[in-house]
């Protein structure tokens, strides 16, 4: 009893900083966990904030790496010019003359000084599209951790719960009956008690620790 009273006091030590309360305060804590219930596997959608954005600067970078791309060729430019001129023409005297042109620019080929920006558009859209196809990995990795040790407390904490815990009862039991013949010390009885309280804090700390991972899951899947 000791021990869990023990961990009790440590426990809230920790609690009252996250909480913003003073030293002194008072914490109650009502209530108990629920018994493990696995929810349902769902890592095929992930919307956690980071992944979001590194897909949506992915998406930036490719963009601007098409921009980057149109701009190798220089555009094709048109225009109409026109003129006015004056001349004297013996014996007539002078004659109005009318110019009217189109002017075309061709390009030849692609613009040389656009190439370095073409690679560099290139490689950040790569690199970034590598980062989020490892961050996903990251993000799926992790879901199935978080999942499989969820899946590992709540096997213990049910075997612990309706095997073990039934087993340290009936041990108690017989070994009362067994003081009451005086076929028993009673530090036996103690004894018992003791090994029923072990397994009661190692249920407890199976239930806690299922809860843990099942924070780390919807963590990983921003659920």
């Amino acid at each position: 009893m000791k021990q869990v009273a023990i961990r009790e006091f440590l426990a809230v030590a920790k609690l009252k900083p996250l909480l913003g309360m003073k030293p002194a305060g008072k914490v109650t804590v009502t209530g108990s966990l629920a018994d493990p219930q696995m929810p349902r596997l769902n890592v095929t959608t992930y919307r956690r904030p980071d992944l979001e954005a590194a897909r949506l600067r992915t998406r930036s970078a490719t963009e601007a790496t098409e921009l980057a791309r149109s701009r190798r060729l220089d555009d094709l430019e048109a225009g109409i010019f026109a003129g006015v001129g004056r001349e004297l023409d013996e014996p007539g005297g002078f004659e109005t003359e009318s110019i009217v042109g189109i002017r075309l620019k061709i390009p030849l080929g692609e613009n040389p000084s656009t190439l370095g920006k073409v690679l560099q558009s290139e490689a950040r859209a790569d690199r970034l599209a590598l980062g989020t196809l490892a961050l996903e990995r990251v993000a799926n990795n992790e879901s199935h951790a978080a999942y499989a040790e969820m899946k590992e407390w709540q096997v213990l904490a049910g075997q612990i719960k309706t095997r073990l815990l039934p087993l340290a009862d009936t041990q108690i039991q017989k070994t009362e009956e067994a003081r009451e013949k005086g076929q028993v010390a009673l530090r036996d009885v103690l004894l018992a008690k003791e090994q029923k309280l072990a397994l009661e804090t190692s249920y407890l700390e199976a239930v806690r620790d299922f809860h843990l991972a099942h924070a780390k899951y919807r963590t990983a899947t921003a659920q």
